[in-house]
């Protein structure tokens, strides 16, 4: 698991006023807080080290896995739409947190019904996403 990169993507996600105001919820790791307003947002992630010839090359592959709820698919869609935009834009290179990421790629989008067994009649929408780049590691 990149804490790093998960930490870095986060606050880039956070850090945008398009981002951060379709998800007033907020984006935590591994799971959405039950008290949390939606739509909000949990993450996992996880890498990969690359390697040359020579060995480990000081860059990792890794991933995001990113999983909104909202109350309807308008929400799920501007968060999907808030998300792609910006991680398009930071495409190249970008430093948040301490941690370089570069590589950002959004794949991924689908947005389902959920039913989270709250006992609640009201289903929520589900958005799944990936985000995943490189992750220069600290020298």
């Amino acid at each position: 698991m990149s804490i790093s990169f998960a930490k870095a993507v986060r606050a880039l996600l956070m850090g945008d006023p398009a981002v951060a105001a379709s998800l007033p919820g907020g984006i935590h790791p591994a799971r959405i807080p039950q008290e949390a307003t939606l739509p909000a947002a949990a993450y996992e992630s996880s890498s990969d080290p690359l390697t040359s010839i020579t060995g480990v090359i000081g860059i990792r592959s890794a991933s995001l896995s990113l999983h909104g709820i909202g109350t309807t698919v308008a929400q799920c869609e501007a968060m999907d739409v808030a998300i792609r935009s910006l991680i398009e834009a930071n495409a190249g290179q970008v430093t948040r947190q301490g941690t370089t990421i570069m590589g950002l790629r959004y794949s991924g989008n689908n947005i389902d019904a959920e039913d989270l067994s709250d006992g609640d009649d009201e289903p929520l929408r589900r958005l799944d996403v990936t985000i995943s780049g490189l992750e220069r590691s600290a020298v």
